[in-house]
């Protein structure tokens, strides 16, 4: 379910600023983020998928003790000493989990310090930005679109969590009031200022480059 809610990002066959923004930028908080943030709270939490359906909900919880663990073993492994035998006991202790799938995870989070640890960081980033939109709009009996604050979220694109929180004050105090700012019709319809792209920006040897490197640093839970 988390990688569905990822990898959906890049399956727009519409070629905007935004789609080549995509393409060519990864962010893990933001991409990640948005990717568990999608599998809970949205699903797990504010539908039911899960209901009659225990196996499937035991298996939601238990990738969520999963991912619990995994910043112990990031942070554990980077800068508290932690052993590679440690982490293994740490899947075995509390996800009962002996099989390859602990080695192989121990493994990629000793290669990439911090990986891990981005997607919650991510996950919370944008919990908390919906939290905000929704306490702040309900102060001034102003109703709250979810769909409309996840379209906001997602027309940014790939973006650094610090940008993408900008973006959502901004929103937040646009939608408050329209005339607050001179900029607030773009801000609250993003989509019109997009442009259509017809033709390669930049050199085609360095976005080849780029392709290149993107390729090459592409991580999949």
């Amino acid at each position: 379910m988390q990688g569905f809610n990822e990898h959906f990002l890049s399956t727009s066959q519409k070629k905007d600023i935004i789609d080549w923004l995509n393409s060519n930028s990864y962010y893990t908080a933001f991409t990640e983020g948005w990717a568990l943030y999608g599998e809970n709270p949205l699903l797990a939490q504010n539908t039911d998928l899960y209901a009659d359906n225990y196996l499937q909900e035991y298996g939601m919880i238990k990738w969520q003790i999963w991912r619990a663990l995994r910043l112990i073993i990031d942070t554990g492994l980077h800068s508290r000493g932690m052993t590679m035998d440690d982490a293994l006991k740490i899947f075995k202790d509390y996800a009962w989990d002996t099989t390859d799938k602990s080695y192989k995870d121990t493994i990629r989070y000793m290669s990439g310090p911090g990986q891990a640890t981005a997607y919650m960081i991510g996950q919370l980033a944008i919990w908390n930005m919906r939290n905000k939109t929704k306490e702040q709009l309900f102060a001034k009996n102003i109703l709250f679109d979810e769909k409309e604050f996840h379209f906001h979220i997602l027309s940014q694109g790939s973006s650094p969590l610090h940008y993408l929180e900008s973006h959502i004050s901004n929103y937040i105090t646009c939608k408050i009031n329209k005339t607050s700012r001179s900029d607030c019709q773009s801000i609250l319809n993003p989509t019109t200022n997009q442009e259509t792209i017809t033709k390669p920006i930049g050199t085609q040897k360095r976005w080849n480059v780029i392709y290149e490197y993107h390729n090459s640093h592409l991580t999949y839970d």
